[in-house]
């Protein structure tokens, strides 16, 4: 059978029809909040537009399967748990990029890429490059998944968990693993589902980019 297939077809396919009746009775009857947008203005910060066309020239070897965002998009205003346990919202992690990587220790992709997410936060500080490994195990594999992270990147990433399982609806993921990478307001620039080097050249020359096009403070006239 196909290897892409297995890595990601197959669970996008299944997703639906049984992964969520699997997942739904442990996660509980929750429902996300839905995503506000955010106002660019009332950061105080000079919005400058992003290039789509040079995001696209990012998108081969390492990163073939990555997508460009192009309509305006924003992730849930929805608590994650966060490295201990306190709830938190993905824009108070106050970075400038921020990498959200959905994921589960039973997923063979997840598994095989995470080393390379932890090379890539080792690249930047996180202020200005926030990976951020978003766990949905069930909270009966919550200990599993902790200890999984910390044996894949040695503790070199946190801790983080997703609310529920509606979370993957509500940002339109097809399965494990999709990475999503926002700004700083939550606003979606790219995605990538499926695994892929976090480490590879094409990932940094990506990352050093949207660093390079990142907002700056509005500066005041004399």
């Amino acid at each position: 059978m196909n290897s892409a297939l297995i890595r990601f077809g197959i669970p996008a396919l299944l997703f639906g029809a049984i992964a969520y009746v699997v997942y739904a009775a442990d996660w509980g009857s929750s429902t996300p909040e839905q995503a506000e947008d955010a106002d660019s203005s009332a950061s105080g910060r000079e919005v400058m537009p992003m290039d789509g066309a040079r995001l696209d020239q990012f998108a081969r070897d390492a990163l073939k399967k990555l997508s460009v965002t192009k309509e305006e998009r924003y992730f849930p205003d929805v608590e994650l748990e966060g490295p201990t346990g306190a709830p938190i919202r993905l824009t108070d992690l106050d970075a400038d990029i921020l990498v959200v990587n959905f994921w589960e220790v039973y997923c063979p992709p997840c598994v095989h890429e995470m080393p390379t997410l932890a090379d890539l936060q080792d690249r930047y500080p996180q202020d200005e490059v926030k990976v951020v490994a978003l766990n949905f195990n069930t909270p009966k594999d919550l200990q599993l998944g902790r200890d999984k992270l910390d044996e894949l990147t040695d503790g070199r990433l946190e801790f983080y968990r997703a609310p529920d399982l509606n979370l993957l609806f509500d940002v339109k993921a097809r399965g494990f693993p999709t990475t999503l990478i926002y700004n700083r307001d939550g606003r979606e620039l790219a995605r990538l589902e499926g695994d892929a080097d976090w480490a590879s050249g094409e990932s940094f020359a990506l990352f050093d980019y949207l660093l390079a096009a990142r907002p700056r403070p509005k500066t005041q006239n004399p």
